[in-house]
């Protein structure tokens, strides 16, 4: 297989299987063996139980993204067809911290390559079954404290952010998750008070 040269992008895919679909690089290897190509299209497949399994070798070029693969790793997460065939966000909160751990890792080898779901480079798409840039809003979190040191300050900030993230949260365990990164700023802030 061919080398890549290049990594400019980072593209998230769906596998468009249903929620109760145990798949991984195995099945998908198999499915693009059947389809003609040289195995797997994906460099790594997220399971259901978040597993992350290693697919094309990472430095070859992918067959994931038409008329970006010369230039992308791909990653796909299992999932993303509802019970009535359309598209759906069912992904599993293992397969989520999976997905952020993974793009940290790539961004911090390849610190150029922008992050992308399929069908921001294929409107005709409509994978991986989410908006990509919505999730990665929402996983970068600003904890930069505002200039100044006076409370009023800072709470105003404190709820601006709040504000920014109270529609992303749609679990006990993402609201406990988005709440310990709160408490972990005022510490920071307290500490500053402190010095």
């Amino acid at each position: 297989m061919t080398k890549r040269s290049t990594t400019e992008k980072i593209v998230i895919h769906c596998a468009d299987t249903y929620e109760v679909m145990d798949i991984g690089a195995a099945e998908i290897n198999q499915w693009h063996l059947d389809r003609g190509w040289n195995g797997i299209g994906y460099h790594f497949v997220i399971r259901r139980d978040g597993e992350v399994e290693v697919g094309r070798d990472i430095d070859e070029v992918g067959a994931h993204a038409k008329g970006y693969n010369q230039e992308s790793i791909g990653i796909c997460m299992v999932g993303g067809r509802g019970v009535d065939g359309k598209p759906e966000d069912n992904f599993t909160d293992n397969q989520w911290e999976s997905l952020e751990d993974l793009v940290d890792i790539l961004e911090e080898t390849y610190p150029d390559a922008e992050v992308f779901g399929h069908n921001e480079l294929n409107p005709h798409k409509a994978c991986p079954s989410f908006d990509v840039q919505d999730w990665l809003d929402g996983m970068s979190y600003d904890d930069t404290l505002p200039e100044g040191d006076s409370v009023p300050q800072y709470l105003k900030w404190l709820g601006e952010e709040a504000i920014r993230y109270v529609d992303k949260v749609s679990s006990r365990e993402e609201f406990l998750d988005v709440a310990e990164q709160y408490v972990s700023v005022l510490r920071k802030y307290e500490g500053e008070q402190d010095d």
